[in-house]
C-alpha cells in the first residue's frame, strides 16, 4: 500500500503508524507498506516534528490491501 502525506511547513521528520506500530520515520513524504494478507484492512496514522516539537497522532486513515496474484516464478505485490 502506497501511503503519502501532506508537506508541513517547517517539518524535520514525520511518522507513520500501521495499525499502531510504527513503520516510517524520516524526513519524505511517501512510504510503502508491504503488506502481506490479501484483502486485510489497515488503519494508519502520522505525525511531525518540527523545532516546535512533535504533533500528536492524526485521525486514523484505512486502506484494503489488494490481492496479490503470483504466477510462475514471480513473487512481488500486483498493485494494479
Amino acid at each position: 500500500i502506497n501511503l503519502t502525506w501532506n508537506p508541513v511547513a517547517g517539518a524535520t521528520a514525520y511518522s507513520i503508524r500501521a495499525d499502531g506500530v510504527t513503520i516510517y520515520t524520516g524526513p519524505g513524504t511517501s512510504t510503502t507498506h508491504n503488506v502481506v494478507n490479501n484483502g486485510a484492512l489497515h488503519s494508519y496514522n502520522v505525525n511531525v516534528t518540527t523545532g516546535a516539537g512533535t504533533s500528536s497522532w492524526s485521525a486514523p486513515a484505512n486502506a484494503t490491501a489488494p490481492n496479490v496474484w503470483y504466477g510462475p516464478g514471480y513473487s512481488y505485490w500486483s498493485l494494479g
